[in-house]
């Protein structure tokens, strides 16, 4: 494949990913609002948990061919900012100057995204205010909180089907903890069964890290 049919191609799938991103966006934000997840409600087969993570990956991909377009046209990003920094008479890079200059280039950016992802994680903070219910327990006061994989495991985007099947439990059983009488789809995930009951997931971490499962009589 020569280098313009290349550009073709990565300019055209840019193209199309962009417009897929802008329309699972709106789908998203107006079409399946938060509400929907709680209702366990799918569009195509995908609940609104999988249409968000099809939007993430998708803008994950725009990424790397935006990378991937610079690299195609590195020769004149270099040339057009030499110009614009330097002035018209300023000559032109030697190949082995703009091969470094890509590669501190590609180092920045990925020092950033790096940096962005540890920055965050030590941003994030549990809620300040806790469930009135729920008594102040720290980590080391949490049963299974060490050595248990639950404790870990349990996070917004696990669905009610693979917590029954992790515990071993009937539905029936693990809503009775959850202090829920209607019924829940396996589909739903933890997040939107919080958000539902107006809980946080630490809350609902602790009833089920805490819970003694019974032989089950009865079927949901």
């Amino acid at each position: 494949m020569n280098r313009n049919t290349l550009n073709y191609v990565v300019d055209g799938v840019l193209a199309l990913l962009g417009l897929a991103v802008a329309a699972t966006g709106l789908l998203i934000g107006f079409v399946m609002p938060p509400q929907t997840g709680a209702k366990g409600l799918t569009l195509l087969g995908l609940t609104r948990h999988g249409w968000g993570s099809l939007h993430t990956w998708m803008g994950v991909a725009i990424v790397l061919l935006v990378l991937l377009h610079l690299a195609l046209h590195w020769n004149w990003v270099c040339a057009t900012t030499r110009r614009l920094a330097l002035g018209t008479g300023a000559g032109a890079l030697s190949p082995s100057r703009r091969r470094g200059y890509g590669v501190v280039a590609l180092v920045l950016l990925a020092a950033g995204f790096v940096g962005g992802y540890f920055a965050a994680q030590a941003a994030m903070r549990a809620p300040a205010t806790a469930d009135a219910s729920t008594p102040a327990t720290s980590n080391a006061e949490t049963p299974g909180h060490h050595g248990d994989p639950l404790a870990t495991s349990l996070r917004g985007s696990m669905t009610f089907g693979e917590l029954c099947d992790y515990l071993h439990a009937e539905p029936a059983q693990v809503r009775a903890r959850l202090g829920i009488t209607t019924a829940i789809d396996r589909d739903r995930t933890l997040g939107d069964i919080a958000r539902q009951q107006g809980k946080t997931m630490a809350w609902l971490r602790l009833r089920i890290q805490t819970m003694a499962i019974e032989p089950a009589h009865s079927q949901d």
